[in-house]
């Protein structure tokens, strides 16, 4: 009946200039799919005593293809969005004139959508105050942050949208590099189709990256690459709070969290709560043995290392003390060496631990060792864990992740490692 036009008794056009075009209906199906036209069309409202071929014009902006689209829906159920952007104009023709199953259908295909588009989809029900749609794509942004960040959608982000995002405690970036650089791609993107300047339009989103979780080094780079980013007052305020581990030195209004802001998807493994282990109270100093155990991962995603935690840090007889050891990630032949923290100072009630330059990617089924060894001459405080039988694995999260131990009968000091598991699509 639509295609064909026959029996129909209204006429709609669509479309501005040399795009209009008419379509012929039928008010009685029209009306059924959707009250807001059936007011239009039997209410008393000029449109609806149109004859059937004086066009009733419902949307300047329109366009026709979309208008088809949904007569399509209505009439014969057929469901044709072959893309992100089509998808969302059926979305917004369907709130807009309440037409629910169009609507459903448009949510469903929408659902669909890939990273490098999420944005267009989260800002089109921005824009209409669909608040549980909202809460939907941005949990997708949130768990999928470094694919959204690099697509050629980002650029066209507004600046509400991208504050948005840089205000969230948890997203799925490795470091916060990979929140610096494309908030000055969208910058300089903004700034020059608007004519604004690159540091007040980067403003509010720069003062929510967590330097702090940086390495005097890594932030160096940063400003040489960018140095019209930063005041020289901001550089130097930002190194020296580095450099001391005190945020207390950070320029007015930036962030003094020294977190990682990955999402929240961790598992400790803390050897003080493992059955079958005695602890007992030991001293640590250059002349203790070097410190270590064995591990191996395997899931679904990937898995990263993010912390060791060490008592001798931790303890509180230790503060004011001096410190100083190196903490080694490698294989466990000792034939690559995958990380290095070095620590040297005095212990406060800070309790620093041991936090690599960047979370460590793991791969499945290979071993890996952590060994500490103490450089310092004073006695600090720690634990021993002596194992009446050897741990074997341990699994967490839903994904089936798995993280695998080989430990020797005690070892000292280390007490916890965190792991992070991301999600397949990270």
């Amino acid at each position: 009946m639509y295609t064909g036009g026959f029996y129909y008794d209204c006429t709609f056009s669509v479309g501005k200039n040399e795009n209009k075009k008419l379509f012929k209906c039928h008010k009685i199906i029209l009306a059924e799919a959707s009250d807001a036209i059936a007011n239009i069309l039997f209410k008393n409202f000029a449109e609806g005593q149109n004859g059937k071929d004086d066009p009733i014009v419902i949307d300047n902006n329109l366009l026709p293809e979309t208008f088809d689209l949904a007569m399509r829906h209505i009439y014969g159920n057929v469901v044709e969005f072959t893309t992100t952007t089509q998808a969302c104009e059926m979305y917004k023709f369907a709130h807009k004139w309440m037409l629910k199953y169009l609507k459903e259908d448009a949510v469903s295909a929408l659902r669909k959508t890939k990273a490098d588009e999420i944005l267009l989809v989260y800002e089109m029900h921005k824009s209409l105050g669909d608040k549980e749609e909202q809460k939907f794509y941005l949990q997708r942004i949130m768990s999928e942050t470094s694919e959204v960040l690099s697509s050629p959608t980002w650029i066209k982000a507004s600046p509400s949208t991208v504050l948005e995002i840089y205000e969230k405690p948890s997203l799925a970036v490795v470091s916060e590099k990979d929140l610096f650089e494309p908030l000055i791609k969208w910058g300089t993107a903004y700034s020059e189709a608007t004519g604004s300047e690159l540091r007040s339009t980067i403003d509010g989103a720069l003062k929510h990256i967590r330097f702090l979780t940086m390495f005097c080094p890594d932030f160096a780079e940063l400003c040489a690459e960018k140095a019209n980013v930063f005041s020289a007052e901001e550089k130097f305020k930002i190194m020296l709070s580095l450099e001391l581990g005190n945020s207390k030195y950070m320029p007015p209004g930036f962030s003094t969290i020294d977190q990682w802001r990955m999402i929240q998807n961790y598992f400790q493994l803390q050897f003080d709560r493992i059955s079958r282990v005695k602890v007992t109270e030991t001293i640590v100093n250059c002349k203790s043995p070097t410190s270590g155990f064995e591990f191996s991962v395997k899931g679904k995603g990937k898995i990263f290392l993010t912390h060791v935690d060490l008592m001798s840090l931790l303890h509180k007889n230790n503060h004011g003390k001096e410190v100083e050891f190196i903490c080694l990630l490698s294989t466990d032949s000792f034939d690559k060496i995958l990380n290095v923290f070095k620590y040297k100072g005095i212990l406060n009630a800070y309790e620093p631990d041991v936090k690599f330059e960047s979370p460590v990617l793991l791969q499945t089924n290979t071993w890996y060792k952590i060994t500490v060894q103490y450089l310092h001459r004073n006695d600090l405080t720690t634990k021993q864990f002596n194992y009446k039988s050897s741990p074997r694995s341990w699994k967490w999260d839903s994904a089936g992740a798995e993280v695998r131990v080989r430990l020797p009968l005690s070892h000292v000091d280390i007490v916890c490692i965190q792991l992070f598991h991301a999600p397949p699509s990270y």
